[in-house]
Formats: structure tokens, C-alpha cells, sequence
């Protein structure tokens, strides 16, 4: 019984912790993030699935790969977010 209790306490912080998330972008950071989900014509991947996958080689080719890649995440302008009210923890854990 303790344990259920635990679990629905622990669903609904993250229910709210995800409200408190989503609220956090403007409309503006919202269709940039929506735009992750769109998988450009003639590839096989969203831009989200790229931001995910770090660089695989140890050579030129996998660092300019990485430098793309941290161009793309800068691009979505998130660093701007006020992530005060979130607790450290939560955020590295979501990191």
C-alpha cells in the first residue's frame, strides 16, 4: 500500500513538473521544438533524432559532426528558459 502511495505521489509531481516544463517556451521556441519532429525530404531522420545520436567517430569527421550538431541545439535559442523554479536534481536527471 506504501508503495502505491509513493508511486501516485511521484506521477503527480511529475504531472506538474511537466506542466511547469511545457509552459516555460514562447510561442516562437515552441515551433522551433515542434519543427525537431519533422523528418526534412529525402532523409531518413527528424533533426530531434540527430540532436540525440552524438558523434560516433574519434577523427575530423565525427568533430565537425559534433560542432553541427551543438549549431543546431544553439539554434533553438533554450538557454534562455528560467529554469529557476525547477530543483537541480530534476533537471539533471531530464538532462
Amino acid at each position: 500500500m506504501l508503495a502505491r502511495l509513493v508511486a501516485r505521489i511521484r506521477e503527480r509531481a511529475n504531472a506538474r513538473l511537466y506542466v511547469k516544463l511545457a509552459a516555460l517556451p514562447s510561442s516562437e521556441q515552441r515551433e522551433r521544438l515542434t519543427a525537431l519532429l519533422v523528418v526534412p525530404a529525402g532523409s531518413r531522420r527528424s533533426l530531434l533524432d540527430r540532436l540525440r545520436r552524438g558523434p560516433t567517430q574519434p577523427n575530423a569527421v565525427g568533430l565537425i559532426d559534433a560542432l553541427r550538431r551543438l549549431g543546431d541545439a544553439r539554434e533553438l535559442s533554450l538557454d534562455e528558459l528560467d529554469l529557476s523554479n525547477i530543483p537541480a536534481g530534476r533537471l539533471k536527471v531530464l538532462a
